[in-house]
């Protein structure tokens, strides 16, 4: 009887995933959308896989046009969207439509985070959390961008010493100092990564930040469960930084400290027609993902833009001439910082070039039609930005800040940050942050690539470098 209704159900699963193969292969509207052929086990998973990150979008993209039909694992369909419209249209004018797929491994790390909530619930969330990073908000942490920023050039010209030049792991280099931006910012703490990165704050946050609780297979429900060394050293790092979060929390809370930390605005913060603040819990989760979502994207996009001044000497050196019309610029102001163009040409350019969160994914919750194709309701869309801000453009896969200067640069669409009422709430803090730091690097450093270091696009959640980017570094005289 047993062995009877396992044929039964394997003839079902069957019959099932038969089915399946013809609706998808033979009558599924997405058919209509110009993409790859169909593979009903493996999909398009190794032309997916071909080159370096973001590659194979790029040349779908090419070769389709801004609207792609491709499969996925089992023969899962999806579309990739580069097309900029479409982009604003999922994103902005029918988001309702439109649900962000949230990892179970995010939702674990930060319940009550932006990362995790959705309609309403974000809506009162993100009100309550702007005040905390708009333009004056960020201004306020200048002062401890020009510390930070100090503090790494110092440690830089101590580890060039007397030598003419030395070879230097900025890559590391630039994690720390961001790191330590992002403890100061969030927390007024100084988690002293430049003086110490192996100390266990630093190496619990940089485990949680970078480890495989964000990876693919930690987003499975039960990996949490294993009992993996993997996950002990991550249960362990969330407890360092939790202790760390809640001693903070409750001294604040009983001191009433006001500092110019997020933390300090967040504590202060009300929602909107309540006289009602946000849990111990809701503040810890909203601080953590501030720190997730700064620290690397940051750290990334600062060390993509000194590998290709290193690259382009002839920019690096404009940026140079540029950054040396003031000549105290360890008081440079906001309004400084947005008077350089070219500085603000090459951060642009970079993020253009080598967004940190390439492609974000949605899925479709009633029919709909985009750019005149029938999308159904469940389609999952992956929205390429990367991919976007690399064809919509001539010459594309060329580091070319000129091109924010020239006639038309103004018309280039960038959407690093993302765009609609989930696009980063951080970015203005992530744009000054990246502007000061290149600065005091380029004013007084020069630096060159190591020949035979080959660099790679890392296929990642973060678009990182790799290996590590080595680069020599000379002092400026």
């Amino acid at each position: 009887m047993t062995g009877g209704w396992i044929c039964l159900i394997l003839i079902a699963l069957c019959l099932y995933y038969l089915y399946r193969i013809v609706k998808t292969a033979f009558f599924s509207p997405l058919l209509k959308i110009p993409g790859l052929p169909y593979g009903p086990l493996y999909g398009n998973v190794k032309e997916a896989m071909q080159g370096e990150s973001m590659d194979s979008s790029v040349k779908w993209v090419r070769k389709y046009g801004g609207i792609v039909r491709f499969y996925n694992l089992f023969g899962r369909e999806q579309i990739l969207l580069a097309d900029p419209e479409a982009i604003r249209y999922v994103l902005v004018t029918h988001s309702s439509n439109y649900h962000r797929r949230t990892s179970t491994a995010v939702q674990r790390m930060v319940p009550e985070g932006l990362f995790s909530l959705e309609g309403s619930f974000h809506r009162s969330a993100r009100k309550l959390l702007n005040p905390a990073f708009n333009i004056a908000a960020v201004k306020s942490f200048l002062p401890l961008f020009h510390k930070t920023a100090n503090k790494m050039a110092d440690k830089m010209s101590s580890l060039i010493g007397s030598q003419d030049s030395s070879k230097l792991n900025m890559q590391k280099l630039i994690k720390s100092a961001t790191m330590d931006v992002i403890g100061l910012a969030a927390f007024d703490h100084d988690l002293q990564a430049l003086d110490d990165p192996s100390n266990e704050i630093v190496q619990s946050l940089s485990l949680m930040i970078a480890s495989q609780a964000m990876s693919l297979i930690s987003s499975l429900p039960f990996y949490d469960l294993l009992p993996l060394k993997s996950n002990k050293k991550y249960k362990k790092a969330v407890d360092v930084v939790d202790e760390l979060s809640f001693e903070i929390i409750k001294s604040r809370r009983r001191q009433l400290v006001n500092d110019s930390s997020v933390f300090s605005k967040l504590l202060s913060a009300r929602y909107e027609g309540k006289d009602e603040g946000l849990s111990d819990t809701a503040l810890r989760d909203h601080i953590v993902s501030f720190m997730v979502a700064g620290y690397e994207t940051s750290s990334s996009t600062l060390t993509w833009l000194m590998l290709e001044l290193a690259r382009n000497p002839d920019m690096q050196e404009k940026l140079h001439a540029e950054l040396s019309l003031i000549t105290d610029y360890k008081t440079i102001t906001g309004e400084d910082l947005e008077s350089f163009r070219f500085l603000d040409s090459c951060i642009k350019e970079t993020l253009r070039l080598y967004p940190a969160a390439s492609a974000i994914l949605r899925n479709a919750v009633n029919d709909d039609i985009i750019n005149g194709y029938e999308i159904p309701a469940g389609t999952e869309l992956v929205l390429h930005f990367g991919a976007m801000m690399r064809t919509q453009v001539e010459n594309g896969e060329i580091f070319d800040p000129n091109r924010f200067l020239s006639p038309g640069g103004e018309s280039i669409r960038l959407l690093p940050f993302g765009i609609g009422p989930h696009a980063c709430i951080g970015n203005k803090f992530a744009i000054m942050e990246m502007k000061l730091l290149t600065v005091y690097l380029v004013r007084e450093f020069n630096f060159s690539t190591v020949p035979g270091l080959v660099i790679h696009r890392k296929r990642s959640i973060i678009l990182k470098p790799s290996p590590d980017v080595e680069l020599y570094v000379t002092r400026r005289g």
